[in-house]
């Protein structure tokens, strides 16, 4: 279970929700994101012309908002809010991590988006068919950061 702790620390890297790699995070503590004026945007990495894609941002009730852009067609958007509790810390890796389930408007699955050209990197199209599926984000600390916030 995660305590407020964790807002004062500043992730090396991010788990991007498109494409599951790790991404250079380039802000401030996770605690400076605290309104809709002051949202982290982030980017996939794989697919960098697409700008960005998601957006973060925490609130003073304990709770982490996510928005994201799709850079698929077959999922419209994702949002919502998890509270900051949810959030957990991977066994012995210094990385939270918060999974989202997503309910796409057709099925996705490697047959299903061979003509998509993120496909390659793309979570989504990665596994079985289906019309639900999840997604993971998450942040990645140095060791020091690690161990004070854990």
């Amino acid at each position: 279970m995660m305590n407020n702790a964790f807002l004062k620390s500043v992730p090396q890297y991010y788990v991007c929700p498109f494409c599951g790699s790790l991404h250079k995070w380039n802000g401030k503590q996770l605690g400076y994101y605290n309104n809709t004026l002051c949202e982290k945007k982030l980017k996939c990495d794989e697919e960098p012309y697409r700008g960005d894609v998601y957006f973060i941002q925490f609130d003073y009730c304990n709770n982490l908002h996510y928005r994201m852009k799709s850079l698929c067609r077959k999922i419209d958007k994702v949002e919502g809010m998890i509270p900051i509790s949810s959030i957990q810390w991977k066994p012995d890796t210094p990385m939270v991590y918060f999974n989202i389930e997503v309910t796409t408007e057709g099925f996705v699955g490697l047959y299903d988006c061979k003509e998509c050209g993120f496909s390659i990197s793309c979570n989504y199209a990665r596994g079985e068919r289906r019309k639900k599926t999840e997604i993971q984000l998450g942040f990645v600390f140095d060791e020091s950061e690690y161990r004070i916030v854990q």
